[in-house]
């Protein structure tokens, strides 16, 4: 999921990196330029990484494929009416519910004719890691177009998450006031990711 943004911010154009995603939509539909699905990737993946933390059974590669695939179909098929991120967070989730129902109804198979692990994937059962893998914050907050101050208030709080508010607003030099306006705009930027 991550490799997969790193690897399609390489070709996302100025002029692409611009346009809002109803915008994007209708230029994918006249002509599928890989730079304006890239852009659109950028602009959705926090929406992504919200979904990835629901359907914990895949993992981030299989989330990031899923994920790509989806917004390939959405470009094309978007007609407009709702805005596009809801549009694509529908699809997105309805595409993940049916491939989870796929998955358990495979478990379920296999649970009833049991037989060797080597066995069960020879026979091509996709036996998913159900871990949860490590969220990599740092990419995830560059995506969000934060500022310099609420980047490093985030990076401090990353880096030291057991010390206190005040010991991270003397490290910062931050007076309290500027401690809670940069907390403000956190929560409401980031209230779909974290709780404050």
């Amino acid at each position: 999921m991550y490799e997969t943004l790193k690897m399609l911010e390489k070709i996302v154009t100025p002029e692409a990196a611009s346009m809002t995603l109803e915008q994007l939509s209708g230029e994918y539909q006249k002509q599928q330029r890989p730079d304006l699905l890239a852009a659109a990737f950028k602009k959705v993946f926090p929406w992504i990484v919200k979904q990835k933390q629901k359907f914990i059974a895949f993992s981030e590669q299989e989330i990031g494929s899923i994920a790509l695939e989806r917004l390939d179909k959405s470009l094309i098929g978007y007609r407009g009416g709702a805005k596009f991120i809801t549009y694509y967070s529908h699809m997105l989730h309805n595409e993940l519910r049916t491939e989870l129902e796929s998955l358990l109804t495979q478990k379920r198979k296999a649970n009833m004719f049991p037989t060797s692990f080597e066995g069960l994937v020879a026979e091509g059962f996709d036996l998913a890691d159900s871990r949860m893998e490590y969220v990599n914050m740092e990419l995830l907050l560059k995506c969000l177009k934060l500022q310099d101050d609420e980047l490093l208030f985030c990076e401090a709080t990353l880096q030291s998450a057991k010390v206190s508010n005040l010991a991270t607003r003397d490290y910062l030099g931050w007076s309290d006031s500027k401690m809670r306006a940069v907390r403000k705009t956190l929560q409401t930027k980031l209230a779909f990711l974290i709780n404050f």
